[in-house]
């Protein structure tokens, strides 16, 4: 009798646990296990023809009261694997559990966080690390920080890095050469001289800190823009200290830009013609925009925090995430120097070399089979 494996897949429709989402699944059709994902069968399309794999409808909010009662009518599986810590409080009918926490940062920055909010990451990233068999994270930084946040055995967490999907952005490439560069949102960027930051505008992602770099530039690069790819209205919600530095030094409407939504195929040409990739964050459980980066060529400024030194090795020139002086002088520095570029850019494509996603799918294909057959 075939094994039966339940995922929890309402994730894949993130930007960053959907990623590893989508590669765990390709796992387990590899595998001769029965799969259960739950979630909303139209984000599943594509695995309907699979016969080892069903959808089950599961479209309850994450992190909710509700989620944790639908749980208790999950199938019953040899073994439940849960792609974040929201992993399920009661589960008699799941033999053994697999966790993916790639990172704990409602923890560390655990004091920006509601009461309620706070009460909920530490009991369920408690319950987390103590009712699974097997850990995964993505990066040995992220296995660390799990256990100093959680005590948790450090014997039962595995690293498997993470990769950009070089195939998609190889066919993306190859379309700019071949049909030209896409008009992005009217804006020509290579007649553009400009700096990027490309990722999600948490706090921790420094981006106060960044723009006060930039600044800094004025007198020196006057021609210089900093775009920021993301949505100007999660970007300034609830900010208003962010919001007087952008009025301030004229903001959106300046030398300081936000792309909006757009296509892989508009940030392929972005990442192309930019000066640099400026990713300062002060905490990465991973951080996929350097790699992407460095796959398009764009030179790479990188924090030493966190998780970078790990993804980026000497492929990125280091800056001090908490010094605006520091960061300012590093992007001056790389505008200024064509064989540094040029020495950033051909080792960002050494570094990409040391990332797959089949060594990402194999160590985990690996540990499902020993839980599986413990």
């Amino acid at each position: 009798m075939n094994k039966r494996i339940v995922l929890d897949g309402r994730m894949i429709v993130h930007s960053g646990i959907g990623r590893y989402i989508r590669e765990i699944i390709l796992t387990l059709a590899s595998t001769n296990a029965a799969v259960t994902i739950l979630g909303r069968p139209d984000d599943f399309d594509q695995y309907k023809d699979n016969k080892n794999i069903t959808i089950v409808k599961f479209d309850h909010p994450i992190y909710s009261v509700k989620e944790q009662l639908a749980f208790l009518s999950a199938p019953s599986c040899d073994l439940f694997i849960s792609p974040h810590y929201n992993v399920p409080l009661f589960l008699p009918q799941a033999k053994r559990q697999m966790t993916f926490i790639p990172d704990v940062n409602h923890l560390v920055f655990i004091n920006e966080f509601s009461l309620p909010k706070r009460l909920y990451a530490k009991f369920f990233f408690s319950r987390a690390v103590n009712k699974s068999d097997v850990i995964f994270t993505i990066s040995d930084f992220s296995k660390a920080e799990i256990v100093k946040y959680t005590g948790c055995n450090p014997d039962i967490i595995h690293v498997a890095k993470l990769d950009i999907d070089k195939e998609h952005f190889s066919r993306i490439d190859h379309e700019l050469e071949t049909a030209g560069d896409p008009a992005a949102s009217g804006v020509s960027y290579e007649e553009l001289e400009y700096i990027l930051y490309v990722g999600n505008i948490k706090p921790h992602k420094n981006l106060k800190r960044c723009i006060a770099a930039f600044n800094q530039l004025a007198e020196s690069f006057p021609k210089l823009k900093f775009v920021i790819v993301g949505r100007k209205e999660n970007f300034i919600t609830g900010d208003s200290e962010l919001i007087s530095m952008l009025e301030e030094n004229d903001g959106f409407d300046g030398r300081i830009s936000m792309t909006g939504k757009i296509s892989d195929v508009t940030l392929a040409h972005i990442y192309k013609y930019a000066k640099c990739l400026l990713f300062a964050s002060l905490y990465e459980g991973f951080g996929l925009p350097p790699l992407e980066a460095m796959f398009f060529n764009c030179p790479v400024i990188s924090s030493r925090e966190g998780s970078l030194p790990e993804v980026c090795g000497d492929a990125a020139l280091y800056c001090d995430a908490y010094d605006a002086g520091d960061i300012s002088e590093k992007i001056a520095l790389l505008l200024t120097s064509n064989s540094l570029r040029a020495e950033l850019t051909a080792k960002g494509n050494e570094r990409l070399g040391e990332f797959s996603w089949n060594k990402f799918r194999n160590q985990v294909a690996v540990k499902i089979n020993d839980v599986l057959n413990d």
